[in-house]
């Protein structure tokens, strides 16, 4: 019967538990976990272009970064300081992914001020924030929660670094030994 439960929890761990409405606080969200795969939905290029995000991850190892914004001064700082180990990703195989809930014609302006060279989404809908459990509600408008993930070409989740406090940002050099952890071994 202990068994039982034990797989029946597990299973229950596995299963989206992050669908649906936007918690009320950055602190009540359910963000995807380690070991689930890359929900399907399709996000925008900074040309209004449709990007599926199990495609594009599907093609190469992927950290995929969400972040709160362009207008966001902590973002800011996160995406240059991931375009500076962007040389070290690549060369591990990994492309980056950063995706915003800033609409399409906003993500240029990201690009240039940060000086980047990977891809910018935009998530102007929010399917990708409500699907992998991170979107909240703040002053009448859905934001991420500013996460890091790290998936394999099959769309699996290999680490995972969520914090409600959007001042706090992963620190490069934990990313990059979560990236060669995961690397595909070759």
């Amino acid at each position: 019967m202990r068994l039982l439960a034990i797989t029946i929890l597990g299973l229950i761990m596995t299963i989206p538990m992050n669908a649906g409405e936007p918690a009320a606080t950055a602190a009540e969200v359910r963000p995807a976990m380690v070991g689930t795969t890359v929900p399907d939905v399709t996000l925008q290029d900074k040309d209004g272009q449709d990007v599926k995000l199990a495609e594009l991850v599907a093609s190469k190892p992927t950290v995929m970064v969400f972040y709160r914004g362009g207008w966001c001064p902590f973002c800011n700082r996160q995406l240059a300081a991931l375009g500076q180990s962007q040389a070290e990703l690549a060369a591990l195989g990994y492309q980056i992914v950063a995706i915003s809930p800033d609409t399409p014609d906003k993500l240029q302006g990201t690009i240039d001020a940060n000086g980047l060279s990977y891809t910018v989404l935009s998530d102007a809908s929010g399917a990708a924030m409500g699907a992998f459990g991170i979107a909240f509600t703040h002053k009448e408008r859905v934001l991420p929660v500013p996460t890091v993930y790290v998936f394999d070409t099959d769309g699996t989740i290999h680490f995972q670094y969520v914090n409600p406090n959007y001042k706090v940002r992963l620190d490069a050099g934990v990313l990059l030994a979560a990236a060669k952890a995961a690397a595909p071994k070759q």
